[in-house]
């Protein structure tokens, strides 16, 4: 029986948004405090610079924390790349600014956040490079999945054959000036780079788009604008590696993801644009006091602001339909598949969250400390990553947030024992500073403490151990 038109419900349309706007909006008010508090946390006059440095990096590790914990913990990969997504974000967002995103302004100096044109186009002009780049490849990857249909050993070989094609057309386009016309591939890469180069010579015009804005509104846009897009590339990396690689398990998976992380570091090596092996240098820091010494740009709302967002999606995403497939994924890959659970789009969703936030990490890293070196984002770093997330619990996320906190804190206090009051034994200092000088020994030692301990207590919470001592 149909109602009449009085009689019906009222359209939920539009309500939904409302109601969840209402139920988050303790998350805008903290966030309106942070900004409220940068105020006095970065004024000179009041705060330490170095214990400001150690504050913000909590902030950064708390992300990258809870990021990785969503790969490692909830959906019960391996990775050990978390380094590498992090550098990508560093370093594109940190280029962007310093080349793309300033203006002159009075006595030469530059304003590396007064354009977010600039930062805005650079991105875009990369995307679209990268997207025609990419696309050839996934079409001839394609081709070669639907081999397996022939044999199921032919997708390997044209993989290698593939390789090895590309490996001598680049050596043949090395020795010959100019380019023959038979290397496709070299022709294609700098097709890609000269496409890039055209779309970089429309940045004047996008930047007119930003021109009537005030100069306090584009400093936000520009640094939201560059954190925004070294997340989303590091995104998009994650993306295109998650779906080849994370077919695999286990050890399988932590070596490709260490793959990863250690080419990421070697063309960051071997980028003239990026620093090369010394690093990127002169990168504007999204702090600046005025003639009262008092802060007028502050990076710790953006720092405390994502790790606070981080922490929220992610939450959300675990006590969602999407998390408890990631569980059921970790707990029995077999079984989820059985259920009818996508069990290869579970996994890369959680790599392409988790990577995007680590790329976002590393923007605000680029911008706190004004440099950036490629031995920071080592396969060690990712190790001290993963020893996080292990302390703080598998799948538990406020157990990564506690964890990032100590092993951030610990480092620094060990340092700074012979501040400490009522530290006055000389053997007691030395020890806490040896303990600081090797800490990535003492870490490998804690992890495997507790990876034994763990595995222990499950045994005999399930009665399955005795002591055979």
């Amino acid at each position: 029986m149909l109602l009449k038109k009085s009689d019906q419900l009222p359209s939920p349309v539009g309500r939904p948004w409302l109601h969840t706007l209402l139920q988050n909006v303790w998350v805008l008010a903290a966030l309106a405090a942070m900004v409220f508090f940068a105020r006095w946390l970065e004024n000179p006059d009041h705060f330490n610079a170095y214990y400001f440095q150690i504050v913000m990096m909590v902030g950064i590790t708390i992300t990258l924390a809870v990021s990785l914990q969503l790969i490692n913990g909830v959906s019960g990969q391996f990775s050990l790349g978390h380094a590498g997504f992090m550098a990508l974000g560093a370093y594109l967002s940190a280029y962007a600014t310093k080349t793309y995103g300033g203006q002159p302004i009075a006595q030469g100096n530059g304003d590396y956040f007064s354009d977010p044109g600039g930062v805005m186009g650079y991105f875009l002009a990369l995307a679209i490079a990268l997207v025609v780049a990419a696309g050839p490849m996934l079409l001839i990857f394609l081709a070669v999945r639907q081999l397996r249909r022939l044999s199921s050993a032919l997708p390997a070989v044209g993989m290698l054959l593939l390789l090895a094609w590309i490996a001598m057309d680049v050596v043949v386009a090395s020795k010959h000036q100019p380019v023959p016309y038979y290397c496709v591939w070299t022709h294609g890469w700098k097709g890609c780079i000269d496409l890039f180069n055209a779309l970089l010579r429309q940045i004047p015009n996008l930047s007119t788009v930003f021109g009537h804005l005030s100069l306090s509104a584009r400093q936000p846009l520009s640094f939201a604008i560059a954190l925004l897009g070294g997340g989303l590339v590091a995104a998009g990396s994650g993306l295109i590696i998650g779906i080849p690689t994370l077919r695999l398990r286990g050890d399988y998976l932590a070596i490709a993801t260490l793959g990863f992380g250690q080419i990421v570091q070697v063309l960051i090596i071997n980028s003239e644009p990026l620093g090369g092996a010394v690093g990127l240098t002169a990168i504007a820091t999204y702090q600046s006091i005025d003639e009262d010494n008092l802060p007028q740009r502050c990076i710790s709302p953006w720092i405390f602001g994502t790790a606070l967002i981080a922490f929220l999606l992610i939450w959300r995403l675990v006590h969602s339909s999407q998390g408890r497939a990631m569980k059921a994924v970790r707990q029995d890959e077999i079984a989820a598949t059985a259920v009818g659970i996508n069990t290869t789009a579970s996994k890369v969703l959680a790599f392409v969250v988790g990577a995007f936030f680590a790329g976002v990490a590393g923007g605000l890293y680029a911008h706190l400390n004004g440099a950036l070196s490629p031995d920071t984002f080592s396969f060690i770093y990712s190790v001290e990553l993963v020893v996080i997330v292990t302390l703080g619990g598998l799948g538990n996320l406020w157990g990564a947030l506690i964890a990032a906190v100590l092993v951030t804190l610990l480092p620094e206090v060990l340092n700074n024992a012979d501040r400490l009051p009522h530290m006055t034994s000389q053997s007691a200092i030395r020890f806490a500073h040896g303990l600081a000088a090797n800490r990535r020994v003492v870490y490998a030692l804690v992890l495997i403490a507790v990876m034994i301990i763990r595995a222990r207590w499950r045994d005999w919470v399930h009665g399955r151990w005795r002591w055979t001592g």
